[in-house]
């Protein structure tokens, strides 16, 4: 009965199947929350156990969004990354949007964080601004989410279905991955996550680079973070 579609495109087959395995094990396994239920009796509650649980988000993310699939690209595809994005790309035009993007970002940042609904999920953790040291540390922690994020997003997701589908497709399904990804955070923040996915989609494939659209999606978090303070 399937065997028409398994054999018309393994390849295609097992892309769509991981992309499903690997959002399943991040919304679960790689939860924050899960963390909570399996480590979280060895905490107080307060700041300290919000830094350790995002810390494990963080990590989980690198893991499951960028590790695995490197590893699909390169052992199954057999591809080179750089056609993933993984490259410097079109530096001095990824470089002169991520300034102008960067300026245009700090009025609507600093006005979001002033929403009440906003500044009860956000800072995700209260040490992150006692001092200059411990926002450094923070954001060390915080980049191998934005890394694993738009890897997966922008980069296997994003490039793999411009090569077999265009460039619409390729950005509206991973702005409804990412839209979706955002259910339990405030909405606000849902409503940007849709603009802002399509935005970092066409950051990536302009400059066909990952590396603008992650450096503006985590400067777009440490911006939040110091304005949550």
């Amino acid at each position: 009965m399937f065997a028409p579609i398994v054999k018309s495109d393994k390849k295609q087959l097992s892309f769509w199947l991981l992309c499903a395995f690997i959002l399943l094990l991040k919304i679960f396994q790689g939860d924050q929350s899960f963390f909570i239920q399996k480590w979280g009796s060895q905490f107080e509650q307060g700041p300290l156990l919000d830094w350790y649980k995002w810390l494990y988000h963080h990590l989980a993310t690198l893991v499951l969004y960028a590790l695995i699939p490197i590893i699909y690209i390169k052992l199954i595809l057999k591809e080179q990354l750089s056609q993933y994005g993984w490259q410097l790309g079109d530096w001095k035009y990824g470089f002169k949007i991520l300034v102008i993007a960067g300026a245009l970002a700090i009025v609507p940042v600093y006005l979001s964080s002033k929403n009440p609904g906003h500044r009860a999920f956000y800072p995700l953790t209260t040490l992150a601004n006692e001092s200059p040291k411990l926002f450094i540390l923070w954001g060390l922690s915080y980049l191998p989410h934005y890394i694993g994020l738009e890897f997966f997003l922008r980069g296997f997701m994003g490039f793999e279905l411009k090569k077999h589908h265009g460039i619409l497709v390729a950005i509206m399904v991973t702005a409804i991955v990412a839209t979706l990804l955002h259910i339990g955070k405030p909405q606000g923040e849902a409503w940007g996550a849709l603009f802002g996915a399509i935005l970092f989609s066409l950051m990536a494939f302009r400059t066909n680079s990952i590396f603008w659209p992650t450096c503006f999606h985590f400067y777009l978090g440490m911006l939040n973070t110091y304005f949550c303070r």
